[in-house]
């Protein structure tokens, strides 16, 4: 199958790519284990001038001869398939380039516009439109898996813009060193810890978690944990999990009744639980 990237270059996850956040967040770690990326510069997943310097000096230091791409690689700044290649230590053939685009899901019929449901259930203007890419795509999840209650896809809505504003966070801000040497959450190994920090709409955090997703879904998140920051995945994540009670043996049938206030038990304890009731409550009116 390959591992799966995508090019990249300046001002993507910047400018009309937020999506490429993680991917670029990725090169960073790369770029910086390769010494060409400051040991202080800032892994944001944002290409800016600093990214795409550290890449052009990368790519100055692979001339022809070089183990993985013979002819070397080209001055472009552009992180293309042959400099993933060189930036992972693999031949070209093992990159799967894919598509740059972000194709959002179409509301399924019976529903409200997506526009419709964050006007009503007045969802913050600046995680609107992650929410417009995304909230689709999770309604979709919750209906091909069996979460068709109102109350119940209200409070997985409710999850996803608290957890990760609906995808604006796929992944951690914090580095993730906190987790290091964390034994409860499986980080045994040096790099565990912002190797494993939380990615995805529910910010699933440590070796022993990206491996038990890994056996459930069958998608190596424990080689590849950039792709549980994949929508797609971190769609089938937040569904499944509060559906089958995944996080904390607690799911969505143990709870949701009257009221939201202890579904929170199903992601995290009692954490924000009466914030999170309340915006269950405002997607509850708007479907």
């Amino acid at each position: 199958m390959g591992i799966e990237r995508v090019e990249l270059k300046l001002n993507d996850g910047i400018i009309d790519t937020p999506h490429l956040v993680d991917d670029v967040e990725v090169l960073q770690r790369r770029l910086r284990d390769w010494g060409v990326l400051p040991k202080d510069a800032k892994i944001d997943g944002l290409f800016g001038s600093t990214t795409q310097a550290a890449v052009e000096q990368f790519q100055r230091m692979r001339p022809p001869g070089s183990p993985f791409v013979p002819q070397g690689l080209q001055m472009t700044g552009v992180v293309d398939q042959n400099t993933w290649a060189e930036l992972m230590k693999v031949d070209p053939d093992e990159i799967r380039m894919v598509s740059r685009d972000f194709n959002p899901a179409v509301m399924p019929s019976g529903f409200r516009s997506v526009d419709e449901i964050l006007e009503i259930a007045r969802t913050p203007s600046p995680i609107r439109s992650f929410a417009r890419r995304n909230l689709p795509l999770i309604l979709n999840q919750c209906l091909n898996d069996g979460v068709t209650d109102p109350r119940q896809i209200a409070y997985v809505f409710a999850t996803a813009e608290h957890e990760s504003h609906f995808g604006r966070y796929m992944m951690e801000i914090a580095d993730g060193w906190a987790y290091e040497g964390r034994g409860d959450l499986g980080n045994t190994e040096p790099g565990d810890g912002p190797r494993f920090k939380g990615r995805g709409f529910v910010q699933i955090t440590g070796r022993v978690n990206y491996a038990k997703w890994k056996e459930k879904l069958g998608i190596d998140l424990v080689n590849q944990p950039e792709k549980a920051a994949s929508p797609d995945v971190a769609a089938l994540i937040l569904v499944r999990g509060m559906r089958d009670g995944s996080f904390t043996e607690l799911s969505l049938s143990d709870f949701i009744g009257d009221n939201f206030l202890n579904a929170r038990r199903i992601i995290n304890g009692m954490d924000l639980a009466d914030h999170i009731e309340k915006i269950a409550n405002a997607y509850l009116q708007a479907l």
